[in-house]
């Protein structure tokens, strides 16, 4: 049985959407539509590589999330994107196996809304402009600050400015030698 996320004792553990929108809020990130996911997933192939997820399991996994997909805007244009989601206990546990898809996820291995989840995991973040990929990269580090500190945080690098910020600025460490683009964050004490 899962516990409401909002309830005592489970800050840094949050999957509530309206707590996480809030916080990418605080960046100029909105929840992203059907539109924009397409529009940030162009942006994220485009910079990053086309063998990220489909604009349908982002799309996917937004409909059970209610929280995961957000972008950045400026004027008419999409200039930044981020996306992660909340894992349950089999996914972390996948992770953990090294047999964990995050570009086709078991859809059951996403944690749901009011649930406690196992982990986070960071698709990643791309900005066609320094303000967008700026706000997307503020918003992560925030969201693992503010909601997700109690959990582990995993991604992967991608590029080399993607290694250069998310082992540098944010912190990442390797997670295991045998997997050098898997990095995480491991769960904190207390809140950063």
């Amino acid at each position: 049985m899962s516990a409401v996320a909002n309830t005592p004792g489970t800050d840094g553990r949050v999957s509530a959407p309206g707590r996480i929108c809030g916080v990418a809020a605080e960046f100029g990130l909105k929840l992203a539509d059907e539109a924009e996911i397409r529009e940030g997933r162009a942006i994220t192939a485009r910079l990053i590589s086309d063998g990220i997820a489909s604009v349908e399991v982002f799309s996917a996994v937004q409909a059970i999330t209610h929280a995961s997909v957000f972008v950045y805007r400026e004027g008419r244009a999409v200039t930044g994107m981020l996306g992660l989601f909340l894992i349950r206990p089999a996914g972390l546990a996948a992770i953990e196996r090294g047999d964990f898809d995050a570009v086709n996820p078991n859809y059951d291995m996403v944690s749901r809304p009011g649930e406690i989840p196992a982990a986070c995991y960071g698709w990643g973040f791309a900005g066609t402009t320094d303000v967008g990929a700026g706000a997307a990269v503020k918003a992560s580090v925030a969201l693992r600050n503010k909601l997700f500190w109690r959990i582990p945080v995993f991604t992967r690098t991608a590029t080399p400015d993607g290694v250069r910020v998310i082992t540098g600025k944010m912190g990442y460490k390797l997670y295991r030698e045998s997997d050098p683009t898997l990095v995480w964050m491991p769960p904190a004490e207390a809140a950063p």
